[in-house]
């Protein structure tokens, strides 16, 4: 968490510069890029701390890599200088296509500067940058197996209750065999929403279930809590009071016994066609 905080201060200041340069600088048809620029880095900012997963999950350097070769493009004097930056930009976990693309762009910012430069100094400079991007790829090369991790990771947000779906398959078999050897009746609670909603819900669920409850997201729509209790109508009340608690737009709920369990997929994808608000799938005989 401290890493993500710190990494947050760095965004507002990069959008706090970006914003002072497009304010006291008159630089015609880059000052929209320097606002769009900012615009970007706060917003990314304030996601970055309700969404903790999403750098790993999407290539969100691919944006400030196309500002920065559009600075540098449209005021080379200028932004020339930030050509350097494409280093950074390399040290980053991303795909392999993003480093390709990252490579073009930095060449072509460098051939835009190159022009305004002697041959020597173009040639040095061109060198000194093709090393640093090779010592950023070596970099990110070496982050990747983490960053590929990142998607399994058993617990998703710290300080929450909110698991993978690695997690879930491990913990489906403990809670089949808890159920087998204690007279007790367990569901598993699906909840699908849109994408967008997701996240959102996935933390207020979290939030709202008690410490012996587990959340799970299964996908980027799909959410998963074990239900536990005595009776099937405890469970049956403690699922509606979970579901009353979340907003019902465009939500869609279907219940699954622990001891049916082996049935996951078959009632996931049950619950991706499914237009009734509630279905409770009842056990195999």
């Amino acid at each position: 968490m401290y890493k993500v905080r710190g990494f947050r201060l760095t965004l507002l200041a990069g959008a706090v510069l970006c914003a002072a340069m497009a304010v006291t600088l008159d630089l015609g048809a880059v000052q929209p890029l320097l606002w769009i620029t900012a615009l970007w880095l706060l917003a990314t900012a304030a996601l970055l701390q309700h969404r903790l997963y999403w750098p790993a999950r999407m290539p969100w350097q691919l944006v400030p890599s196309l500002l920065l070769a559009s600075l540098v493009t449209l005021d080379s004097e200028s932004f020339g200088v930030w050509m350097w930056a494409f280093a950074i930009l390399m040290m980053l976990p991303q795909p392999r296509w993003m480093m390709a693309l990252n490579v073009a762009l930095a060449a072509f910012a460098w051939w835009q500067v190159a022009a305004m430069l002697p041959r020597a100094e173009a040639n040095i400079s061109g060198a000194a940058l093709a090393l640093l991007l090779l010592a950023g790829a070596a970099h990110a090369v070496q982050l990747r197996p983490l960053w590929q991790r990142v998607i399994q990771r058993q617990r998703l947000t710290p300080g929450l209750r909110l698991w993978s779906a690695q997690r879930l398959e491990e913990s489906l078999a403990r809670e089949r065999t808890r159920s087998e050897r204690d007279p007790l009746h367990g569901e598993l609670l699906l909840i699908r929403s849109t994408g967008y909603r997701c996240w959102r819900l996935a933390q207020r669920l979290a939030q709202a279930s008690h410490p012996f409850e587990h959340c799970y997201r299964l996908d980027r729509r799909t959410l998963a809590i074990t239900l536990v209790g005595r009776d099937p109508t405890a469970v049956r009340q403690r699922c509606q009071a979970l579901l009353s608690m979340l907003p019902q737009r465009d939500l869609r709920a279907r219940t699954l016994p622990l001891s049916d369990s082996e049935r996951l997929e078959e009632a996931r994808e049950a619950l991706a066609g499914q237009r009734a608000p509630l279905v409770h799938d009842e056990a195999c005989p």
